[in-house]
């Protein structure tokens, strides 16, 4: 089974820790050779789940020291979630996630899309519950029966006793971006102002402070620096309703 899954074990592995795939060997040592500490592990494990459909729990994860101790573990769970399939199994229910924070609060929304396993399911929980109260939790599954997704409805209806709205439906793709009131613009306006404008800006809200349509791309970074790039779109803005680039 390794042999079918090494190629993609390969692209998921050099996107999620930033390496080149030509680095990863057999030998080579997630924590050491390519610096992963415990995040960038959870992240991995989280992004081969959505791969391969498979749950990796952390006492699985704790005993990968190799990237092919991770191709070889990899292997065995998808050859395990095929024979348990085979046997009459439920294959894990295809998922896409929205987390609205409650108004007034600080966070943005929150997207994911993956397999439903326990461990996504677990993940999920938490980041609403992070929300805090009144924030909405809204979970599109590709399940085509009402049994499935009343099993789902179960998983998350904890969090309703928590504060948290949840709402589960089916379907074969993800929900259309939820309309903003007048309410929320203009709140999310006063935050931006409050703020000095240093928050990354959506391009709807960039539309309304400047009255016109406006495109911002960046197209590189002063010295390297990432957060150089709020800074461009700040004082693109800042200049009035031209599209800058």
């Amino acid at each position: 089974m390794e042999e079918f899954v090494e190629a993609d074990v390969r692209r998921v592995v050099a996107d999620c820790l930033g390496v080149g795939s030509e680095e990863l060997g057999s030998e080579i040592s997630l924590r050491d050779d390519l610096a992963a500490d415990s995040l960038d592990l959870v992240e991995l494990a989280m992004a081969l789940e959505a791969e391969f459909a498979i749950v990796i729990s952390e006492r699985i994860l704790d005993r990968v020291r190799t990237y092919g101790d991770l191709v070889e573990t990899t292997g065995v769970l998808v050859q395990r979630r095929c024979e348990a399939e085979a046997a009459g199994a439920e294959r894990p229910l295809r998922m896409w996630v929205r987390i609205t924070p409650p108004a007034g609060g600080s966070a943005g929304t929150l997207e994911r899309t993956g397999w439903l396993t326990p461990y996504t399911a677990e993940t999920v929980a938490e980041d609403a519950l992070r929300a805090g109260k009144g924030a909405q939790l809204e979970v599109t599954v590709a399940a085509s029966t009402m049994a499935g997704l009343d099993r789902v409805q179960q998983q998350f209806a904890r969090l309703g006793t928590r504060g948290v709205q949840v709402s589960v439906r089916g379907g074969d793709r993800s929900p259309e971006p939820r309309a903003q009131s007048a309410a929320e613009r203009a709140a999310e306006r006063h935050d931006v102002a409050v703020a000095g404008a240093d928050p990354p800006l959506s391009h709807r809200l960039l539309d309304e402070l400047a009255r016109a349509r406006m495109t911002v791309t960046v197209s590189g970074y002063l010295e390297d620096e990432p957060w150089q790039a709020d800074d461009r779109i700040g004082r693109a803005v800042a200049i009035g309703s031209s599209p800058a680039s």
